[in-house]
Protein backbone atom coordinates (compact mmCIF):
# COMPACT_ATOMS: atom_id res chain seq x y z
CA UNK A 1 0.00 0.00 0.00
CA UNK A 2 1.27 3.43 -0.90
CA UNK A 3 -0.05 6.62 0.64
CA UNK A 4 0.90 9.97 -0.83
CA UNK A 5 0.11 13.27 0.84
CA UNK A 6 0.99 16.60 -0.71
CA UNK A 7 0.46 19.81 1.16
CA UNK A 8 2.11 22.71 2.96
CA UNK A 9 5.04 22.54 0.53
CA UNK A 10 5.92 18.95 1.38
CA UNK A 11 5.46 15.59 -0.27
CA UNK A 12 5.03 12.69 2.12
CA UNK A 13 5.20 9.09 0.95
CA UNK A 14 4.24 6.16 3.15
CA UNK A 15 5.06 2.69 1.90
CA UNK A 16 3.83 -0.34 3.80
CA UNK A 17 4.30 -4.01 3.13
CA UNK A 18 2.25 -6.04 5.58
CA UNK A 19 3.52 -9.32 4.16
CA UNK A 20 7.04 -8.50 5.29
CA UNK A 21 6.07 -6.21 8.14
CA UNK A 22 8.14 -3.42 6.68
CA UNK A 23 7.41 0.29 6.47
CA UNK A 24 9.18 3.11 4.67
CA UNK A 25 8.44 6.79 5.07
CA UNK A 26 9.76 9.37 2.64
CA UNK A 27 9.64 13.11 3.11
CA UNK A 28 10.80 15.53 0.47
CA UNK A 29 10.25 19.05 -0.76
CA UNK A 30 8.61 19.33 -4.18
Amino acid sequence: MVIHYHGMGLSVWLFTDHQQGAMWVGLRAP
